[in-house]
């Protein structure tokens, strides 16, 4: 359920076609996104808390050209070995909102949090779009 409703809240704030939904194939040259959910949940002052971090993957022909620039071909530290994948940006974040009274406020809040984190991640990926360093199709 986290991982649709991230998707869909990303998919809200990027330009159109950025996002690839879960369950659908990724295209040629796709950057990935990991996402890290450290902490999720309601704590006992009715606050609800959230703590994630997550990791930009640079595109696979991103990986393999980098690894081609740096030598004879050769994987140097930091390029893609067996299908490993190079970071390109992430960050982390930690929020907390309170939530009110009721498993209904609690989802609620749950569901804003998750849309704190799709809105930092989206800001990130349209710093790095804009940034002089492109890494590849976004």
């Amino acid at each position: 359920m986290i991982r649709r409703t991230l998707s869909e809240d990303l998919a809200a704030r990027l330009p159109a076609g950025t996002v690839v939904p879960p369950q659908a194939p990724a295209p040629p040259a796709t950057r990935g996104l990991v996402i890290d959910v450290q902490e999720f949940l309601p704590e006992a002052n009715g606050q609800v808390v959230l703590r994630a971090a997550w990791t930009v993957l640079a595109p696979p022909d991103t990986q393999q050209n980098s690894a081609q620039q740096n030598g004879a071909g050769a994987p140097t530290a930091g390029s893609a070995q067996g299908g490993d994948s190079i970071p390109d940006g992430g960050g982390s974040r930690r929020w907390q909102i309170q939530a009110g009274a009721g498993a209904d406020a609690q989802v609620a809040a749950m569901s804003r949090l998750l849309g704190h984190l799709a809105g930092a991640i989206a800001m990130q990926l349209g710093a790095q779009r804009a940034g002089p360093h492109r890494a590849g199709p976004h």
